[in-house]
């Protein structure tokens, strides 16, 4: 838009150009509703999330102004900083995680595996054991007991911290948009074939 390129050719050429499926669904009911005359902002705003609707404004304030080359490229670059944050926060965040994860999962081994190593040698004391003696026993107990719960307990966070990354996310969108789009498109070409 800043080289005196229409908002039509541009939505056009960023459509034929993408290999993202939802990128060219979405680049086509833009280019779709600003052909039939409406706002660009108004239409943009349909399809972002309420925590960018700043951006909505700003674009609209852009097409208003006439400089709505500009104020996307400030959109752009407010998003890739946004994106450069969460990315920062999360790699800052990954090391501390990891080692807890690390830490929990040696303390969680030896009450499994290396403290009932020794209840047979405090079975044969005839004094009291210590509390804390006593506790890490009957912690390593219980902790063998719901192994199984455990194990399903930590598969869960797993699951879920993929998730929630970008993996996931990839995953969401094929399972929840681009999935039932191609299931959508096979059914209606069967119908075409009949």
């Amino acid at each position: 838009l800043t080289n005196q390129l229409s908002l039509v050719a541009a939505l056009d050429s960023l459509r034929a150009s993408t290999t993202d499926d939802l990128v060219a669904t979405h680049c086509t009911k833009l280019l779709k509703a600003v052909e039939s005359g409406y706002s660009f902002s108004q239409q943009l705003a349909q399809l972002i999330t309420t925590q960018h609707q700043i951006l909505v404004a700003v674009i609209q304030a852009g097409e208003r102004s006439g400089q709505l080359g500009e104020a996307l490229v400030h959109c752009t670059f407010f998003l890739e900083e946004q994106q450069a944050t969460k990315t920062r926060i999360a790699a800052s965040l990954a090391t501390p995680g990891l080692a807890i994860a690390l830490g929990m999962m040696v303390v969680l081994m030896m009450l499994i595996w290396i403290v009932p190593q020794f209840e047979p040698l405090f079975a044969q004391r005839t004094t009291a054991l210590p509390a804390s003696t006593a506790g890490l026993l009957a912690a390593s107990a219980i902790a063998r007991s719901a192994i199984t719960w455990i194990f399903v307990l930590l598969i869960g966070i797993s699951v879920y911290a993929i998730w929630r990354g970008q993996l996931g996310e990839a995953m969401r969108r094929y399972m929840f948009y681009l999935f039932p789009l191609r299931v959508g498109a096979l059914v209606i070409q069967q119908y075409a074939l009949q």
